[in-house]
């Protein structure tokens, strides 16, 4: 009922200085409260979220590093099979080429022989390259025959990137060299994305850069790490990207939470609130009305008010002076008469 009686009581002058009194002290203070709890939250999302990329650019270049040490033992033992025993030798243990994708031998003379897979006219000028990237190695050797020279190994990248069935749900790996070349990108990075995470190294809070493609937002952190495939490379950079709907699935989660829960908390307050303004208004009206009254000449005019306040009192009063008022006049139009 009270709320019935609202639009009626904000026309006055009373309720219209309450309703703005309740606007400024109490829910600008609740917007603004609500404002940067959600900044902040937001912040220790994106915060978290860089963390979890961090971590698992981490876990990635470990697993290469272990990936490449194993191929590295593996090459050292084809290399010294082949001093042994040479090219029979090394094909009998086959096994050790399983992971090559092609092994060649080339002498001083620039001569390129096929230890397994197939010749690469390149096969010289790549066992000069190991830079270019790790998926070349040469290990320098001397034939069972006395000859001199280098055994090149081509890796396949899946033996040194891994699967990218095997990363992560929606988590894709770049592997940067500080100079800005790239040995291995599974998704597409934009340019400037790399110097970006390089200048947000020394920042925990702004570890992470954000940037779109494609007409989809990505979210990306970056792990420094080293290559011990690559002596004259002193380490390489690790970037983690995840598409920002995933990474921050938790703030749009939170959001379809926090707006909804927001909007209730200030409708409950507001109803709440203008209730109370109706209910103490509500005495000022009676007395209004019986005032208007009195006026127009209806000495029996009285107020029932039980609020135990102010207002009651002034009821009382009200009617005190009214029985009075009523005395005096019938006393005088008794003399009168």
């Amino acid at each position: 009922m009270a709320l019935l009686k609202l639009p009626t009581t904000l026309k006055r002058g009373v309720g219209r200085k309450i309703l703005s009194f309740f606007l400024l002290a109490g829910l600008l203070p609740v917007a603004f409260t609500a404002s940067l709890a959600y900044v902040e939250i937001e912040r220790g999302m994106y915060e978290e979220a860089g963390r979890t990329l961090r971590a698992s650019a981490r876990e990635y270049g470990q697993d290469v590093q272990g990936r490449l040490q194993r191929l590295f033992a593996e090459a050292d033992d084809v290399a010294s099979m082949f001093q042994l025993e040479g090219r029979s030798g090394v094909a009998r243990h086959s096994y050790l080429l399983s992971n090559f994708k092609n092994v060649w031998f080339v002498d001083d003379q620039g001569s390129v022989r096929s230890i397994s897979g197939f010749v690469d006219p390149a096969a010289s000028r790549l066992q000069a390259d190991q830079t270019r990237s790790p998926l070349t190695l040469s290990r320098s050797v001397v034939s069972n025959e006395g000859q001199q020279g280098n055994l090149v190994f081509q890796i396949d990248k899946v033996q040194v990137w891994g699967s990218t069935q095997d990363y992560p749900y929606k988590t894709e790996f770049c592997v940067i060299t500080a100079s800005g070349q790239i040995y291995h990108c599974s998704t597409p990075v934009i340019d400037g994305v790399h110097e970006t995470l390089i200048e947000l190294e020394n920042d925990v809070q702004k570890s992470t850069a954000e940037w779109q493609f494609h007409d989809e937002t990505y979210l990306g952190a970056m792990w420094q790490s080293t290559l011990p495939a690559v002596s004259s490379v002193p380490g390489v950079d690790i970037i983690a990207v995840q598409p920002s709907a995933y990474a921050l699935q938790s703030r749009t989660d939170f959001s379809r939470v926090f707006v909804p829960a927001l909007v209730l908390v200030v409708v409950l307050v507001a109803v709440l609130s203008f209730s109370a303004i109706s209910e103490s208004l509500t005495p000022l009206q009676r007395l209004t009305a019986a005032v208007r009254q009195l006026t127009a000449g209806n000495l029996d005019a009285r107020l029932r008010i039980r609020s135990d306040d102010e207002f009651e009192w002034l009821g009382k009063a009200f009617n005190k002076m009214a029985t009075k008022l009523g005395g005096q006049i019938s006393t005088l139009e008794a003399m009168s008469e």
